[in-house]
This record gives structure tokens, C-alpha cells and sequence, in this order.
């Protein structure tokens, strides 16, 4: 389902010491077996550039803004490659 579908939570729910490389990374979970292969590895560096996030790559997550997490929740939701991406706004 993860492959189809991919969530973006309103708030991060992100391990708060994982680095910036490694959160987005975890939205490539549904498609890695063993280890990350160099595709995925591709997709990440891409999104990290996209995003503008090249000098926070490996910076911890709990160092961020509330918007450059935001950047980060989405590229990971991104990362997913999903068919649907769904919002949460309970706010």
C-alpha cells in the first residue's frame, strides 16, 4: 500500500535525531529489500537539491525550522513515489 499511497502528517512524526538525507530516505522504504540501491539513493540527492536543502543534508531533523522540516516531510512523502498523496489538516 505505501508504494500507492504516502502520507504527509500536518507535524513531524520523524526520529528527531535522524539527519535530513536519512528522513527522506525512509519514504523510499516500500521499494528497498536490503539495502538502499543507487537509484534511491539518486532520488534523495535529487530531492534534497530540488527542495533547497543541500546545506541541511546531514543536519538533524530537531535542528530545523518548522519550515524546512515541512520541506523535508514532504520530499520524504515524494520520495514514495505514490500514486496518491494525502494531507493532514486537523489543525
Amino acid at each position: 500500500m505505501a508504494r500507492k499511497i504516502a502520507y504527509l502528517p500536518q507535524r513531524s512524526n520523524s526520529v528527531p535525531h535522524s539527519d535530513v538525507f536519512n528522513s527522506i530516505l525512509l519514504g523510499r522504504k516500500p521499494h528497498i529489500f536490503f539495502e538502499p540501491s543507487k537509484r534511491d539513493i539518486e532520488i534523495v540527492e535529487k530531492l534534497i537539491h530540488d527542495f533547497g536543502l543541500m546545506q541541511h543534508a546531514f543536519r538533524k531533523i530537531d535542528e530545523l525550522s518548522g519550515g524546512e522540516t515541512q520541506k523535508v516531510l514532504i520530499a520524504r512523502a515524494l520520495a514514495q513515489e505514490p500514486e496518491v498523496l494525502s494531507c493532514n489538516n486537523l489543525d
